[in-house]
């Protein structure tokens, strides 16, 4: 009997470590879908990534064209202010002088007030 309780054990270990491998090997089949799965989404990220990078050099290279084209538009712009201002200065000029005209016609009538004034008392008491 001693020989049949030996070989009990020994199919008991047997089992015990034919369980202990079945479940080494689930792991590990585990693992690798899990490493796989890792995997798939590493490229999915790797993807995105360079899906991010082409998006970023077209958004780049919008932004520069639009500066290009404000930075003309400025340039417009500042040309158009500079013809308007030369325009403008003649008549700026002209005011300034038709105000210096208009302030010596009201200083020398301001004589004319006091000639007036002079006149009538010589008028009135010179007869």
């Amino acid at each position: 009997m001693s020989q049949d309780n030996d070989v009990t054990l020994l199919k008991q270990e047997l089992a015990v470590h034919i369980a202990d491998f079945n479940e080494h090997v689930e792991e590990q089949t585990t693992r690798e879908e899990e490493q796989q799965l890792y995997a798939a989404e590493f490229r999915e990220h790797i993807e995105e990534f360079r899906s991010h990078v082409v998006e970023e050099r077209d958004r780049w290279d919008h932004f520069i064209k639009v500066q290009e084209e404000n930075t003309i538009g400025l340039t417009v712009l500042a040309e158009s202010v500079k013809a308007h201002a030369k325009a403008t200065e003649g008549l700026v000029e002209t005011w300034r002088t038709v105000s210096a005209l208009q302030r010596f016609i009201k200083w020398v009538s301001s004589f004319a007030i006091i000639g007036v004034a002079i006149a009538w008392v010589a008028d009135e008491f010179g007869q």
